[in-house]
């Protein structure tokens, strides 16, 4: 809607080169359309899911300083176990180590979810003063990249 809204502000052609890139490129992406904007109700990683990887790499690895061909070798055995590991979680017998805080946390916020799409939580719908609030921001943000 937003991409909508500055398409009609904004309707000059000195502006359609920096308005229709952007909406071509996110509303019609193929990669990373709007279903992958949103995260609700979506499991919550954060940065330890990467670094837990990153100790594993370095633990095969046997030592930090990896050369670079040795490194792509690592990373190509890495790459090749893939297929493996995505047939094992979509079967369910393959998941992610968390502790117990965490899993707490992730339970907590898919009861949430769980709420919301039983209508038992409502979401507020922005007012028109919110809504005009991100109107200005986004023109302004137009206004400084037509310069």
């Amino acid at each position: 809607m937003i991409f909508s809204l500055m398409w009609v502000y904004v309707g000059s052609t000195s502006h359609d080169t920096v308005i229709a890139p952007a909406v071509a490129y996110h509303l019609k992406s193929l990669v990373w359309g709007p279903e992958n904007w949103s995260v609700f109700g979506r499991s919550v990683r954060t940065n330890n899911d990467c670094e837990g990887w990153h100790l594993k790499l370095n633990q095969q690895a046997k030592k930090a300083n990896l050369p670079f061909y040795l490194l792509l070798t690592l990373l190509c055995e890495e790459a090749s176990l893939l297929p493996t590991q995505v047939k094992m979680v979509s079967e369910g017998k393959l998941s992610r180590r968390q502790r117990r805080k965490n899993t707490s946390l992730q339970g907590k916020n898919l009861q949430a979810v769980g709420s919301v799409r039983e209508r038992r939580i409502v979401s507020q719908r922005p007012t028109e003063e919110m809504q005009w609030h991100l109107w200005t921001k986004c023109m302004n943000v137009a206004h400084l990249m037509s310069f």
